[in-house]
């Protein structure tokens, strides 16, 4: 069950509420990726992976839980995150002049708040 938060706090704000693994990789490998991921039988089993290339795909995926108990693993392109329809769409703390000093905040709210480091 997801806890509501309150509307100020700073993780409404900045993360999304997925029920998956996000993963953004080089711009080179993101068409291999998926395939890599699913390539062993075990993984193709126990995977649902999605690929998303555009801003467009990333607002339209809705995710729940799986209902064949999958684990869900989105997968996206480090050129998102610089695409002028994400600054346009999507808010982040990466389109702001300071953005390392407000991850290094972030991290360090996730830890104090007893959510571990909040970053792989």
């Amino acid at each position: 069950a997801v806890r509501s938060l309150p509307t100020n706090d700073w993780r409404v704000q900045y993360l999304l509420p997925l029920n998956a693994t996000l993963v953004i990789c080089p711009d080179s490998v993101h068409h291999q990726w998926p395939q890599e991921a699913t390539k062993f039988l075990e993984l193709r089993v126990a995977l649902n992976v999605i690929p998303i290339s555009t801003v467009e795909d990333l607002q339209r995926v809705r995710l729940a839980d799986s209902e064949d108990g999958n684990a869900c693993v989105i997968v996206a392109p480090f050129s998102l995150l610089t695409a002028p329809e994400y600054k346009t769409k999507l808010m982040s703390p990466l389109w702001t002049p300071n953005w390392k000093s407000k991850i290094w905040s972030l991290k360090l709210r996730v830890q104090r708040d007893g959510g571990g480091s909040g970053f792989a």
